[in-house]
């Protein structure tokens, strides 16, 4: 199997955001059952999340990575933003890289793209003169990606908890 990381742009063209939305919805179906059945990708939810992705724009500096593999099909996708300067916090001891997401196609892991896009956003971060990168990981997810971020050197530092409510509506 050959992939390449074809694109890397800080502005996705809307095909492009739409093909990421898309993929970032179905995500969470592979480690949450039920998680299909439970939430449909209609148009408006589509929409909602395709308006959160741009909400950031010219606030953030975004970092993209797609890979492409046979056929020119999205394999994997990897997206991380960084305060722009006039955002950031005078004297906050650091700038802080957030990774929002990285997936790679089940038939695709064990390739390295994961790593290659984790290794990129560490240049990126430098060339942005940031000091820290931030990633979380849902502690359902059992395909890799834990294990990968511990390899690369990323440690747990919070835990966040969660209290699910039941609304009547």
């Amino acid at each position: 199997m050959n992939f390449h990381i074809v694109r890397e742009t800080g502005r996705p063209d809307p095909e492009l955001l739409r093909e990421i939305a898309l993929a970032h919805l179905r995500v969470p179906s592979e480690w949450t059952p039920g998680w299909q059945e439970s939430r449909e990708v209609t148009e408006p939810l589509l929409k909602s999340v395709l308006d959160r992705m741009r909400e950031g724009w010219g606030q953030e500096n975004h970092l993209i990575l797609t890979a492409r593999g046979e056929g020119d099909a999205l394999v994997g996708y990897h997206w991380s933003t960084c305060p722009a300067p006039a955002k950031r916090i005078p004297g906050a001891p650091w700038t802080t890289v957030q990774i929002l997401g990285t997936w790679v196609a089940k038939s695709w892991r064990k390739h390295g793209i994961a790593t290659g896009f984790k290794t990129r956003v560490e240049a990126w971060a430098r060339e942005m003169e940031c000091d820290k990168i931030t990633t979380q990981v849902d502690l359902a997810n059992d395909t890799g990606i834990r294990e990968l971020n511990e390899k690369l050197g990323y440690r747990p530092v919070r835990i966040v908890l969660e209290k699910r409510l039941e609304n009547e509506r």
